[in-house]
């Protein structure tokens, strides 16, 4: 057997196989293998155009390339065209946000409400028991994305409808956030800062609430990137009474975005590259509204449900990121598209 050819600074990622992932303890045990690590590591360590320090960072345990060369295409095109035709579109929870830490789970936009003590008891009760019904409908394989996607809009407007019953107020959001466990991924103020530095557009498009993603951002270092995610609407006495605009849920993002924001695409018309990351087979559909894209690169974190879910995240993104907490990976992208190519 030949040994495999190791690039100095290049680590050799080579691990004894694992036995499958058997439980939803998190973290999950390290090292990760899914099966085919080594396949995809070799075409990343021979991929010479690449930076070194994307290559170590691609070949770093629990990330997965199902079809390697073709991301290292993208990569090499994508850093030939520089940051002047680069642009990211994000989902915001568990994508922009941390899944857990040390294995106690981390708010999400929606988790913020669910966990306050400023709603009445009532309030939490009912989001729990719509998110033990839908929860697993939304990571149902079996099921057709029409079928998915109507409980989808039906899970939202319920929790909508009672949120609406809580006498929610604007001015509670700062101390909701404050006290909540919602957690940006480590890493994430280096990758904003980057984005901006380089003037590259971030498109945070979430099925979210807005306000809190908002909050969120300015209680960590006040970014202000372009946000479609579902705003709340307040009453001139600053009690909530309902949303500005047309529903967002996980499976819909492809269809609503033209009814958020319409020119915003049209106005980064030049900027056809495009880096795509989420936590949901839904995300991936988050660049349709781009009628001028030229090349995709998606980037899944896969965050629960790891052995049930791998095989679909493998074949839909183009990087999979397993129980990953930072954004390491992103980062490593964007500084190679920034320095653009050697």
């Amino acid at each position: 057997m030949a040994v495999p050819v190791q690039e100095e600074g290049i680590p050799n990622t080579t691990v004894i196989p694992q036995s499958p992932i058997a439980s939803e303890k998190l973290p999950i045990p390290r090292p990760i293998s899914m099966g085919g690590e080594e396949e995809f590591r070799s075409v990343i360590r021979h991929a010479s155009r690449l930076p070194l320090t994307l290559r170590n960072a691609l070949c770093r345990d629990g990330v997965f390339i199902g079809n390697p060369g073709k991301v290292v295409a993208l990569l090499e095109k994508m850093m030939t065209a520089g940051a002047e035709r680069f642009q990211v579109v994000t989902d915001f929870d568990a994508t922009l946000t941390r899944y857990h830490r040390d294995g106690k789970g981390c708010d999400s936009s929606y988790g913020v409400l669910e966990t306050t003590t400023m709603f009445p008891p009532f309030y939490r009760e009912e989001a729990s028991k719509l998110c033990d019904y839908y929860y697993p409908i939304e990571l149902d394989q079996s099921m057709s994305l029409e079928v998915k996607s109507q409980h989808m809009r039906d899970w939202w407007s319920k929790a909508h409808g009672f949120l609406m019953k809580t006498g929610l107020k604007a001015e509670w959001m700062g101390e909701m956030v404050r006290h909540s466990t919602v957690e940006l991924r480590d890493g994430s103020l280096k990758l904003f800062e980057l984005l901006e530095n380089a003037g590259i557009p971030l498109l945070i498009f979430s099925a979210g609430i807005g306000d809190l993603i908002q909050e969120v951002l300015k209680q960590h270092g006040n970014f202000k990137p372009m946000i479609v995610a579902n705003f709340l609407d307040f009453s001139e006495e600053g009690v909530v009474r309902g949303f500005q605009k047309e529903l967002i849920h996980t499976f819909n993002k492809h269809e609503i975005f033209s009814h958020h924001q319409t020119d915003y695409f049209a106005k980064h018309e030049e900027r056809r590259n495009v880096l795509v990351m989420g936590d949901m087979m839904g995300d991936l559909k988050m660049a349709d509204g781009m009628r001028a894209k030229e090349d995709v690169l998606t980037v899944g974190f896969l965050n629960s449900k790891i052995q049930k879910c791998f095989p679909e995240y493998r074949d839909g993104f183009d990087i999979v990121l397993i129980d990953d907490q930072t954004h390491d990976i992103p980062i490593s992208i964007v500084e190679a598209i920034i320095n653009g190519a050697a």
